[in-house]
């Protein structure tokens, strides 16, 4: 029996149907399906703008990349026929090893070259510590001798120093030396074993220009077989000459003063005397500089009176200051300072030991600074 699933349907009639338009819609359904196509054209539109935009954008970027990237090219170009250009020239002149290395360098990417320019860096600095290591221990030079000599008898002429001898004139040395540096490697004074070595060498040059003084000393008072007393002004011009300082009136006063304890005490103990003596006249001031500078005054007649006045016209026309050019002004200046730092613990004793023990005057080496 044959199945017909179709036996309330005319398939033929179906088939053969003309398509019928269909019901009128309603207003409303009409309006919402307007809006709904409104809606659905304008996002069509907005996809195709930003699609166009994209394509406008991705190929800016694309002519942008070729841009940089041309640029890039034509800058290394530049660069690396910079690097051969320069490398002909005779001062600079590389070896081929070199050379290609710093064409390399060239056209290395930027993080590349930052690599290569730390490791060389660190590579430096290992060779700079080779040398440091084997680097031959500190010797004070002769430059810094000289320079520590002359600043020690520029110290020891000082109208405003307090004692000529001990720690605290080496102290106003050290003072100099750590404001000048000179040629001092830097911080040495923080390396023990190398500044001991300077120390040592201030206290040498203290005691040589000690015994240079009390030579002058000796010899102006004409006391030896053809000689004949030295005015104040000539004897203090000889021992002003060893500092580097200018004459003045306060300096000729304290060089009578000098003279005047060596008559009196010439020996071992000379400088202890003459510390003395200075104390006596400071204690009998009260520090009242009016006084002071009289008794200097009085000082200063008697020793005219004693050893001459050929020269009273150039000593008078000297000036009245103690302090009259950039030495002396270093020297107070030291001097100042070392009120605030504590004393040096060495021997005091330093000139008594280079009567006893005279030392082999060095040479002075080179002028100083």
């Amino acid at each position: 029996m044959t199945i017909n699933a179709f036996d309330d349907l005319d398939l033929e009639e179906v088939m053969n149907k003309e398509d019928t338009p269909p019901p009128p819609a309603s207003i409303s359904s009409l309006g919402k399906r307007a809006r709904h196509d409104d809606r659905s054209s304008s996002h069509s539109e907005h996809l195709s703008t930003r699609e166009e935009e994209d394509d406008q954008r991705s190929e800016s970027s694309r002519d942008g990349l070729a841009e940089t990237s041309a640029s890039i090219i034509a800058g290394s170009a530049r660069e690396l026929d910079f690097v051969r250009r320069y490398n002909r020239r005779k001062k600079v002149r590389l070896d081929s090893e070199r050379a290609r290395e710093a064409e390399q360098f060239v056209q290395d990417a930027h993080s590349t070259k930052l690599v290569k320019i730390y490791l060389q860096n660190q590579e430096l600095l290992d060779q700079l510590r080779k040398i440091h290591t084997s680097a031959p221990p500190f010797e004070p030079s002769q430059a810094l001798i000289t320079n520590i000599r002359s600043f020690a008898a520029a110290v020891l002429v000082s109208p405003r120093l307090a004692s000529y001898h001990g720690s605290a004139t080496k102290t106003h040395v050290y003072t100099i030396l750590k404001t000048t540096r000179f040629d001092l490697p830097p911080n040495i004074e923080n390396i023990p074993s190398d500044w001991r070595k300077v120390k040592a060498e201030v206290g040498e040059q203290l005691i040589q220009v000690r015994a240079a003084i009390k030579k002058d000393l000796k010899k102006s008072m004409g006391e030896e077989p053809h000689t004949t007393p030295t005015d104040i002004f000539l004897l203090t011009q000889q021992i002003a000459a060893r500092a580097s300082v200018s004459m003045t009136v306060p300096l000729c006063s304290h060089v009578a003063l000098m003279r005047r304890v060596y008559l009196k005490d010439s020996g071992p103990r000379f400088w202890c005397t003459l510390d003395e003596q200075l104390a006596l006249i400071r204690e009998k001031s009260k520090g009242d500089p009016v006084k002071l500078l009289r008794s200097f005054k009085a000082i200063l007649e008697k020793d005219i009176e004693k050893y001459g006045d050929d020269n009273l016209t150039a000593l008078d026309s000297l000036p009245e200051d103690d302090v009259v050019d950039d030495r002396q002004q270093q020297v107070v200046d030291a001097i100042d300072a070392s009120a605030e730092i504590p004393a040096d613990d060495g021997d005091d004793s330093d000139d008594e030991e280079e009567q006893q023990h005279p030392r082999q005057e060095r040479s002075p080496g080179p002028t100083a600074r």
